[in-house]
């Protein structure tokens, strides 16, 4: 029963968050150009979003407005990496 108590809502989409201190090493992502991104380093944190049911776009979606947030934020650095490990996106406080 849904919390409005109007019915079955077992399929209703979902997403996970988590956060968790980054397991990457420095080496495991690079930027377009090559060179490889400091994860564990300069990104000790990791928000991961998965949508339960399978869809990608709304994964990405959700994944693009929590990114929007931190760099709205203005105060860490932040990088959007999509789930096959490509940068999508880059915010550096200091630049």
């Amino acid at each position: 029963m849904s919390p409005d108590g109007a019915g079955d809502d077992s399929a209703a989409p979902t997403a996970a968050a988590t956060s968790t201190k980054s397991s990457a090493q420095d080496d495991d992502i690079a930027w377009a150009e090559g060179s490889d991104i400091a994860l564990r380093s300069e990104y000790p944190a990791m928000i991961e979003i998965r949508d339960t049911s399978g869809d990608q776009q709304r994964q990405q979606e959700i994944a693009s407005k929590i990114f929007t947030a931190l760099e709205s934020a203005g105060r860490w650095r932040a990088v959007y990496i999509d789930d096959m490990q490509k940068v999508l996106d880059a915010y550096n406080p200091a630049q």
